[in-house]
């Protein structure tokens, strides 16, 4: 059964046409008002809702249940993502690609189906390390332990202007972002720099909510994509603060040579 999750047009006379190609460039590089679309947390079923209602963006799936996936708002509340950016986020958490068609709307529609892109980036994971791709973030597991760490895609940035130093402000509200319940008091300031695969990083540690927990953190941006890795160790378990370090290491972005 196809699962049409796109609003249907009610209109009179001519039927709208698919876009051209230099009308879906477009789309994808607009930067329209966006914010009711993906604003905290909604389903897909809902962000195709909006994205045709208040957007005249018309979105469509055959995948099963995947109008039941919940998305996550991954840019700070002052950047405003290209559609290209908005897509390439949701068809990341939902595990899916994207293109456009008229394989399911006859007038044309962003069709989201599997299999999901591969990964863009690489970790080098220590002895007996599993992982796991969630969408949002590839989960890392270690032999001993139910959680280990985490590395979370969180969108894609473009600027019209110096884009070296409006990357680093995206990272450092980033990386604030995930210490907002865990050290809302730290500054930027207070965070250490390092490199990770070319990239300035931040990081920084503090004590978890849970006792004799550890958090760590390395934000950054690299080749316009934004990454933040976790870690939540206990304190007894240096063993497994040395794989992390050197997973972080290995870190190496892949660039994906069919990128729209």
């Amino acid at each position: 059964m196809i699962i049409l999750l796109a609003l249907v047009a009610l209109v009179q006379g001519d039927k709208p046409k698919p876009l051209t190609l230099e009308q879906q460039k477009e789309r994808l590089d607009s930067r329209g008002d966006w914010p009711p679309v993906i604003a905290g947390r909604r389903s897909f079923g809902k962000f195709c809702e909006n994205a045709y209602t208040f957007c005249d963006v018309n979105i469509c799936s055959e995948v099963k249940d995947i109008g039941k996936i919940e998305l996550v708002n991954p840019f700070p509340d002052d950047y405003k993502p290209t559609w290209r950016e908005i897509l390439d986020t949701v068809a990341r958490q939902t595990q899916t690609s994207y293109s456009y068609s008229d394989k399911i709307d006859e007038t044309g529609s962003w069709n989201f189906e599997k299999p999901a892109k591969p990964l863009p980036f690489k970790v080098t994971l220590g002895k007996g390390w599993t992982q796991e791709d969630r969408g949002l973030y590839l989960f890392c597991k270690p032999p001993n332990a139910l959680v280990g760490m985490d590395v979370y895609l969180l969108g894609t940035y473009s600027f019209e202007k110096d884009a070296a130093k409006e990357e680093l402000k995206i990272r450092d509200k980033l990386a604030l972002r995930f210490l907002s319940k865990i050290s809302p008091d730290t500054k930027v300031e207070d965070m250490k720099k390092v490199t990770i695969d070319g990239a300035e990083a931040v990081s920084f540690e503090a004590p978890a909510p849970k006792k004799e927990v550890t958090w760590r953190q390395w934000v950054f941006v690299k080749d316009g994509q934004a990454f933040a890795i976790v870690s939540a160790l206990d304190n007894d378990k240096a063993d497994l603060v040395k794989d992390v370090q050197a997973q972080v290491a290995s870190f190496k972005c892949v660039k994906d040579e069919k990128k729209k």
